[in-house]
């Protein structure tokens, strides 16, 4: 079963009125009052709810909060100067807290949505039961080190995609797409292998703006920086 929100987000100081999609995924009327919520925070920036649909597989433990940020999927756009993590973290926050009104909550991040899950846990400890952080990053020296795998392991076309990712320069969808068929094989195990990879097709494309503004602004680093330790494993 699936219950849709379009939760209207009040504003803030830097932060303007939108509003963001929500649906939460659950097994039956009964499981809404006794298993946990795990809230699914999503990555890029620029993903949305439908490129994780395939962790609809834990309904029968909990009930799953999808949400799309500021400028993907079906939220609302607005200034690309909004899509900061700052704004990510305290945007959650009002949806758990304000709008859904949940108790301490499972908080899961993928990749981006990992660093934010960090960076929430920091802000909001109250709000959480359990912290899961899958294929994100601790470390505010993160993009170095990733240049620096890039530009030592890849490809001559894999480092011009990154050349463009690194300076915020996305202009469209198709440019966007182009960049993760040309470094799928740095994101997956499986595809570098010639391997099949079983995940359901997004509904909605990967949004290229809130990218963009995170690598011309670099706005995580500030966030993570004084919040957590610099990376001792580079490799």
């Amino acid at each position: 079963m699936k219950t849709i929100f379009n939760v209207k987000i009040p504003a803030r100081i830097n932060a303007p009125e939108t509003t963001l999609y929500v649906h939460i995924k659950y097994k039956d009327e009964k499981s809404l009052h006794t298993k946990p919520y795990i809230f699914m925070l999503p990555g890029g920036p620029g993903a949305n709810h439908s490129h994780y649909m395939d962790y609809d597989c834990l309904e029968d433990r909990a009930n799953i909060v999808y949400f799309d940020p500021r400028g993907c999927g079906l939220s609302d756009k607005g200034a690309q100067s909004t899509y900061t993590m700052d704004n990510y973290i305290d945007d959650v926050h009002y949806i758990i807290k304000h709008e859904l009104k949940l108790k301490p909550v499972i908080l899961l991040g993928k990749s981006y949505g990992a660093m934010c899950a960090l960076g929430y846990a920091q802000r909001y400890p109250d709000d959480l039961s359990k912290l899961i952080l899958a294929a994100g990053s601790p470390c505010f020296e993160n993009l170095e080190i990733g240049k620096s795998h890039v530009l030592s392991r890849g490809t001559e076309e894999q480092i011009k995609v990154c050349e463009t990712l690194w300076s915020g320069g996305f202009k469209n969808d198709e440019e966007m797409t182009d960049y993760f068929k040309v470094m799928e094989p740095f994101y997956s195990w499986k595809r570098r292998h010639n391997k099949s990879v079983d995940r359901p097709q997004p509904l909605y494309p990967f949004a290229f703006e809130p990218l963009n503004e995170a690598f011309r602004t670099r706005f995580w680093s500030s966030i993570l920086q004084t919040n957590l330790l610099p990376c001792n494993v580079r490799h």
